[in-house]
């Protein structure tokens, strides 16, 4: 059972946590996964331990979360942690929707990314998606995560695992800019992403 969720504040779905339970000792490892364990607060360490997948979670306790794996057992690797955030991300898109997705396009996946971001959160800005050829360019606003590159890289690769549900690529993707509540993101779907 989750704590109760400041209701103005931005807050996500609890599918990671339920994930992270599961995959994160099995990628990682078991010590490394249990060295973040120990890097978060305990209040952070019962809801990874305890929340369901439906339930809403503070986005300040994800980061937690998330920076814990980040800077720990991937020692700041943004490479690893991309790599890392794909395969999470991987893993929390169901069987059946990993089948609908793959009748999809990744043009087509990507210019959802708006729905995908209003259904696992909430109180959490604005995403826009422009179209230009085989470029997709993602705008986020008024999130008050950007600022730490972990939100960077996870959105980035994110965007990047839902492509690859679809087609079964991992398009090329840029950080175009950045600030503490917005992030730009660039898509080349001609183009494969580096392993």
């Amino acid at each position: 059972m989750t704590e109760p969720v400041d209701p103005e504040f931005p807050q996500v779905k609890s599918l990671t946590f339920a994930t992270l339970r599961t995959f994160a000792p099995k990628y990682l490892g078991r010590d490394p996964y249990d060295m973040v364990r120990r890097r978060i607060e305990p209040p952070t360490r019962v809801l990874l331990d305890t929340s369901e997948p439906g339930e809403w979670v503070c986005e300040a306790v994800m980061r937690e979360v998330l920076v814990a794996i980040h800077e720990g057992p991937l020692a700041g690797d943004h490479d690893a942690f991309v790599r890392f955030a794909r395969a999470l991300a991987h893993e929390g898109i169901t069987r059946f929707m990993r089948v609908f997705l793959s009748l999809a396009s990744a043009r087509f996946v990507l210019k959802r990314v708006p729905v995908v971001w209003k259904r696992l959160r909430r109180n959490a800005g604005e995403v826009v998606v422009a179209v230009q050829g085989d470029r997709i360019n993602i705008r986020y606003t008024d999130f008050p995560f950007f600022g730490t590159s972990t939100y960077r890289l996870l959105s980035l690769a994110n965007c990047q695992a839902l492509a690859h549900a679809a087609t079964g690529r991992f398009p090329a993707g840029t950080i175009v800019d950045w600030s503490e509540d917005t992030l730009a993101l660039d898509f080349d779907l001609s183009a494969r992403a580096d392993a």
